[in-house]
């Protein structure tokens, strides 16, 4: 059973989850206005309630044109998957997430996240 209560985007994005103060590589399997769903790429075998995460996107170049950090906690882990939502979003950080998807091309104007 599904038990998602917004509509999700399919995401190919890396994104930097931070565990115990160090970034380790994530990659985005679909992103709502509440939270993400990851894959884990790179990092240790633990696990936390809460972790800050850094979603960037980077111009043809590679270099970073623009971050949001995100509060997110942990919804569920299942091997090198896992669910996050996000803390406190305020509704300028949904705005941010949605122009930073823009800009990396994976959300067309029209789909609302």
């Amino acid at each position: 059973m599904d038990r998602r209560q917004t509509p999700r985007t399919r995401v190919d994005l890396l994104f930097n989850k931070y565990i115990d103060g160090y970034p380790h590589v994530c990659r985005t399997i679909d992103v709502s206005p509440s939270g993400l769903l990851l894959e884990r790429v790179n990092e240790p075998k633990i696990d936390r309630e809460f972790y800050p995460v850094e979603i960037g996107v980077l111009d043809p170049k590679g270099d970073l044109v623009e971050r949001l950090w995100l509060w997110a906690q942990q919804v569920w882990s299942d091997g090198e998957r896992q669910a996050l939502k996000f803390v406190g979003l305020e509704e300028r950080d949904r705005r941010k997430l949605r122009k930073l998807l823009e800009r990396a091309g994976h959300i067309e104007a029209a789909v609302a996240v």
